[in-house]
């Protein structure tokens, strides 16, 4: 997994998987740059606090608790964990 950054500010948000020839291209734009560059056709602007709330959600559905950031991180790094699996889009 790679840092993910917004591709204005350079600000963190999340991760991704590395970068191969199937992995495709992965822009970020955070909600403090949106406003000033707009809606990008082909694009969907998901509010972070919308995407984190998911996630939280998703990790009390799989694990009962949402994971401390230690132990998101190990749950990323294994391809066939939930959270991993939620991350990447699979199966949603």
């Amino acid at each position: 997994m790679i840092p993910l950054f917004c591709v204005t500010c350079a600000k963190q948000f999340g991760f991704r998987d590395e970068p191969g020839r199937r992995s495709g291209y992965v822009g970020y734009i955070c909600e403090g740059c949106a406003p000033r560059y707009g809606e990008q056709v082909g694009l969907c602007l998901v509010p972070e606090e919308a995407i984190s709330l998911k996630a939280a959600e998703a990790m009390c559905e799989d694990y009962g608790r949402v994971l401390t950031e230690a132990e998101q991180l190990t749950e990323l790094s294994d391809i066939n964990s939930p959270l991993s699996r939620f991350a990447r889009g699979v199966g949603l």
